[in-house]
């Protein structure tokens, strides 16, 4: 069959690899001049940098990768990726305002019961307390529906309910459970469901070590991936194609399917995969005349990147002692809006490169990118001690993920024509909108079309 994939960020991607390795050929266009969506490449360029760090290779929002997304690692290393492109090391959790937690080799769940024993910067109520938190979800089947006869979660809970119910205190939160959701829903605690965060816990601090694994990827995901799922499908230019600059407008059905871009640019296909922001996708399946799965209504939220430069290097070139991740203090009052440092350790021409993260809504938004870079890099020289970065840089995507509100219902990916099939980061699923939500939905689309021997 010849099937187009309309999107190219990674639940596209992916759908368009695992077609083509099924057999099919493959028509992946996209609307942008680059591929990956929301975990594209960007260029970062520094002022005054050495000249070999004038133009840096970075992705369009830093991403902390875990064990559990084994998807998503099979996928990188089936494109070629070897294991040195990855900084994998055992749960590291570290605040700057002294909290840390570092996790070992050990089975589960012995390397997180050691890990809670020794963490600094806790009292003896806030140590009870967090293993409560995981002993009392553990107990409660992670809320999965049906795990009681209680009417208690009927509906589903906020995070903040859920940290109030198992008596989280509050610096607990502060130092850990708010940044830890922030990161995985991209919704801040008051908002954010119980269900989606304990789905999380259960399949990364709950499962075996390896899961809970920590994941830098040394290099741009926009090289491994995109590139990587690019460079597969142009192998074979007589099979499939790459399209980019294509913006659909209507799919419309005759034989098979007729793809029409905004330009009018037409594209003849036997079944298409829809891999579009929601709004595109029900737009899409109106203009084919089928039916738009139900929802509650999607609202977008924010996530912000600020990359850092400094012309010396700041730490140790060796690789063994760079600053694993950190949570900041966020604090909108000091004006502090960063909630995740990342080392991205020495660069090319001899310089150092990190990043911040802000996720969710909040005062930042209201800032200018510009005046927000220079705060965030005044806040790392104020909470970790390093000199002012030499350069600063602020990418915002504005619709990053969705928000993962408590109750949320999201439409299930099923059209009435089994020739065109949905995926994306969005739909009807146990987790977030991370990216191995949307290479787990990628691969699903894929394969409802079977292998072609």
């Amino acid at each position: 069959m010849k099937i187009a994939v309309v999107g190219a960020g990674w639940a596209g991607l992916t759908a368009a690899h695992q077609l083509a390795s099924n057999g099919h050929h493959v028509a992946l266009l996209e609307q942008s001049p680059i591929l990956g969506g929301r975990a594209r490449a960007a260029t970062f360029k520094p002022e005054a940098a050495h000249k070999a760090d004038q133009s840096l290779l970075v992705d369009n929002g830093q991403h902390l990768l875990m064990g559990a997304y084994s998807k998503s690692l099979e996928l990188i290393r089936k494109l070629g990726a070897k294991p040195e492109a990855f900084d994998r090391f055992p749960v590291f959790l570290q605040h700057s305002q002294g909290f840390k937690l570092q996790a070992n080799r050990w089975p589960a769940p012995f390397h997180l019961m050691r890990a809670w024993l020794l963490a600094q910067g806790l009292s003896v109520t806030e140590r009870i307390a967090l293993v409560y938190f995981l002993g009392w979800l553990k107990t409660h089947r992670w809320l999965k529906n049906g795990w009681a006869s209680s009417t208690l979660f009927e509906r589903d809970l906020t995070v903040a309910q859920l940290l109030q119910l198992t008596h989280q205190p509050r610096n607990l939160i502060r130092v850990l459970w708010r940044p830890l959701c922030l990161s995985a829903l991209n919704t801040p605690p008051e908002q954010a469901s119980a269900k989606v965060f304990a789905a999380i816990m259960r399949d990364t601090l709950g499962a075996k070590q390896a899961d809970s694994d920590f994941i830098v990827a040394e290099h741009s995901l926009g090289e491994l991936l995109p590139d990587g799922v690019a460079s597969f499908l142009q192998k074979d230019p007589t099979k499939h194609q790459v399209v980019t600059g294509f913006s659909a407008a209507t799919i419309t059905k005759n034989q098979g399917w007729k793809i029409t871009s905004r330009s009018g640019q037409k594209i003849e296909t036997d079944a298409i995969v829809l891999a579009t922001p929601w709004e595109s996708t029900s737009a899409l399946l109106t203009s084919a005349n089928l039916s738009v799965p139900n929802t509650d209504e999607l609202a977008h939220l924010p996530i912000v990147t600020v990359y850092l430069y400094w012309r010396t290097s700041v730490q140790s070139t060796a690789k063994a002692i760079r600053q694993r991740p950190l949570m900041l203090n966020d604090d909108a009052e000091l004006q502090n809006f960063g909630q995740w440092f990342f080392d991205l350790g020495p660069t090319a021409g001899g310089g150092h490169l990190g990043s911040v993260v802000i996720s969710g809504p909040g005062r930042h938004e209201a800032i200018e990118r510009k005046e927000l870079a220079q705060l965030i890099a005044t806040q790392i020289t104020r909470e970790i001690g390093w000199i002012h970065a030499d350069s600063a840089w602020a990418i915002t995507e504005k619709r990053a993920t969705f928000a993962c509100t408590a109750g949320l219902r999201r439409p299930q990916p099923i059209t009435d024509d089994p020739s065109v099939q949905l995926c994306g980061d969005y739909f009807a699923s146990e987790y977030p909108a991370t990216l191995e939500t949307a290479v787990r939905s990628g691969l699903a689309a894929a394969d409802k079309f079977g292998i072609n021997k």
